[in-house]
């Protein structure tokens, strides 16, 4: 793997995540937008282990360092309680305090996009701001899959040697 990627490795799924910091950038930039355009204190991407692929805005006085777990958790116990079938997104409101609503939208197969907000924005603002963001970062991503880039012979090579390293040490695991 060179210098213009970044591994993600998701437990249980098949195999890694690859993204170039061209990708990770273009998601940056989706993001600060976002933020200008919801008005959110803060938002972070992350993938469905809780790695922060990118964040932006006012976290205090959350720990920005365990966000992404911490949504993550939330996500996936709310996917528990409520199927995401029918939506890709879900709103939790709280009264009082600097956050009003937590936002959580699926941008693509393993990644989340979570927003807070304070009471002076409305649904339709986070939800419209949510959709153009998911739909920005899927393009992106869908169009790198596509480009005919050796990350998914990487990736099958990765894979490889990862089971391989698995069937060798397994009484160990």
């Amino acid at each position: 793997m060179n210098n213009n990627e970044r591994q993600r490795r998701v437990p249980g799924a098949s195999g890694v995540i690859f993204f170039s910091n061209e990708v990770l950038q273009q998601i940056d930039q989706a993001l600060d937008l976002l933020l200008e355009e919801s008005k959110a204190k803060c938002a972070v991407v992350i993938d469905r282990t809780g790695v922060i692929l990118s964040s932006g805005g006012d976290f205090y006085p959350i720990a920005h360092e365990t966000m992404g777990a911490v949504a993550a958790g939330v996500i996936a116990a709310l996917n528990t309680l409520v199927s995401r079938a029918s939506s890709p997104e879900v709103s939790v409101k709280f009264y009082g305090g600097d956050v009003d609503k937590v936002h959580f939208m699926v941008v693509a197969d393993r990644l989340v996009l979570c927003m807070l907000h304070s009471r002076q924005v409305t649904s339709g603002q986070i939800r419209s701001a949510a959709k153009t963001f998911a739909q920005t970062v899927k393009a992106t991503i869908d169009s790198t899959r596509n480009d005919g880039t050796d990350a998914d012979e990487l990736a099958r090579s990765v894979q490889f040697i990862e089971n391989k390293l698995n069937d060798m040490f397994k009484e160990f695991l």
